[in-house]
């Protein structure tokens, strides 16, 4: 019978031999690895997705979602555009929200509080559309 020791250790050693070659997100730290590429948290950026093979910054995107796809993508040799366009309409209508909130919360005016709150939901149906596309691709196994 094995040890727990032993367990553990064989299943580092899956987690860092096989799981690259299958392009599958796993956490390893604080960085996201998927195949040749790696996603950091960054302080200015959001996420930056690396490419460890080249040593490059391969793009930044400001969600996890986002850069998830991105990385997924990259590393399939995918096109890489559509999500960063998806990536970059969670960010638009992210902004957009927190305008809204903050300019319903200073308002007094009751009509352009109703007309807030409308163009608050609208972006936080965009933001949802957005991250259901970025999920969908992220958990389809090609």
């Amino acid at each position: 019978m094995k040890t727990i020791n032993q367990a553990v250790e064989e299943l580092e050693n899956l987690v860092q031999n096989e799981l690259p070659r299958y392009n599958i997100p796993y956490k390893q730290g604080r960085t996201i690895r998927i195949g040749k590429t790696i996603i950091r948290r960054s302080q200015r950026n959001g996420y930056m997705v690396i490419d460890t093979d080249e040593n490059a910054t391969v793009t930044t995107a400001f969600s996890k979602h986002g850069a998830v796809a991105i990385a997924k993508a990259y590393s399939d040799g995918r096109n890489i555009q559509q999500y960063e366009k998806l990536d970059n309409e969670v960010a638009k209508h992210f902004i957009d929200s927190v305008f809204y909130n903050n300019s319903i919360s200073v308002t007094k005016d009751e009509f352009r509080k109703n007309i807030l709150e409308d163009r608050l939901e609208i972006s936080e149906m965009h933001i949802n559309h957005a991250l259901e596309s970025l999920e969908k691709f992220i958990l389809t196994i090609q």
